[in-house]
């Protein structure tokens, strides 16, 4: 989260950025999708690409310091990592949720519908992570489109949860670093002046914060179709991005000096 701040808020400090993403890729494996957070302007696709080849070969260079054997053995745990399903109440993983809903521990599915569940559990993941990867290639292509620069706070939002419920692995030990994003995503909006439009940003924003709300309990303190975290993150997801197209950001000030243009 520091790389990305300073990436955005000090020209002068971009290589800095880049190395204290490394060393947290380094640490973790699941901040590799904060990349794209690297971008100030989404027209130039040349120099974008060229910075993220150069941080992914940095990166990838840096997993062979300790020899190839290491590495095989790295890339090995990795899969046998991302294979592992957890029921358990501690995980907000996508694979841990649905390891939850056809294990014991569910209590509010009828026996019919977790027997199609368990049938369809492959199919059905596949579908949820395509959606998440919809949700991201929308705000990514929103953000082509509107030529928009600098820090996108519903972009570093959706690219956070995907960090937390794509690995297989991912406890709640994990949702603090989530707590950041969602103060930049609430801060950076103006809700429309009149009409709909701001009808359903107050909607989307409610919402939002009852999903996030949720997540700050304990499993024990609630009810048992909100105890696994998953369904909230994913709903945060879904409704940042249809925020995107809603709901403008304040005006900012551009590379150029001047504002944003919002209607």
């Amino acid at each position: 989260m520091l790389a990305v701040y300073v990436y955005h808020s000090r020209e002068d400090l971009d290589y800095l950025a880049y190395l204290l993403f490394s060393i947290g890729l380094q640490m973790k494996i699941y901040p590799a999708i904060l990349i794209v957070m690297f971008v100030k302007d989404w027209r130039d696709w040349k120099g974008n690409i060229k910075r993220m080849a150069g941080l992914l070969l940095f990166n990838m260079a840096l997993l062979f310091i300790l020899g190839p054997g290491l590495f095989r053995d790295f890339l090995g745990a990795v899969r046998s990592q991302q294979a592992f399903e957890n029921p358990s109440l501690e995980s907000h993983a996508l694979k841990g949720y649905f390891s939850y809903l056809v294990s014991d521990g569910s209590k509010f599915l009828e026996p019919r519908t977790l027997a199609m569940i368990r049938q369809y559990q492959g199919q059905i993941e596949l579908l949820l992570l395509a959606v998440l990867g919809l949700c991201l290639l929308s705000v990514l292509l929103s953000l082509y489109l509107q030529r928009k620069t600098g820090l996108n706070a519903s972009l570093l939002v959706i690219c956070t949860i995907c960090a937390m419920v794509i690995p297989s692995i991912s406890n709640n030990y994990k949702l603090p670093i989530l707590i950041a994003p969602m103060a930049i995503l609430w801060g950076s909006m103006t809700l429309p002046a009149r009409g709909w439009k701001k009808v359903l940003s107050i909607l989307l924003i409610t919402i939002t914060s009852v999903a996030y709300w949720s997540i700050q309990y304990p499993p024990t303190n609630k009810p048992e179709f909100l105890r696994h975290n998953f369904p909230a993150l994913f709903v945060i997801a879904i409704v940042t991005t249809v925020l995107t197209f809603v709901v403008p950001r304040n005006p900012e000030q551009n590379p150029d000096g001047h504002a944003d243009g919002l209607t």
